[in-house]
């Protein structure tokens, strides 16, 4: 049991990343961490916060 326990503590993952994401149609950016779509490319990051600042 205490094996499972420290197992699980540390496979604990981080946040995922996020990204600033161009639209391929008008080049409109948007900041998320998955991709908007097919119409949608990576254009930076990562960065760590929502407003894909840092």
């Amino acid at each position: 049991m205490a094996i499972v326990l420290i197992v699980s503590t540390l496979a604990q993952a981080g946040p995922a990343p996020w990204y600033w994401w161009a639209s391929k149609l008008d080049g409109q950016q948007i900041c998320r961490q998955t991709s908007p779509g097919a119409g949608w490319e990576r254009a930076s990051g990562p960065f760590r916060n929502p407003r894909c600042t840092t």
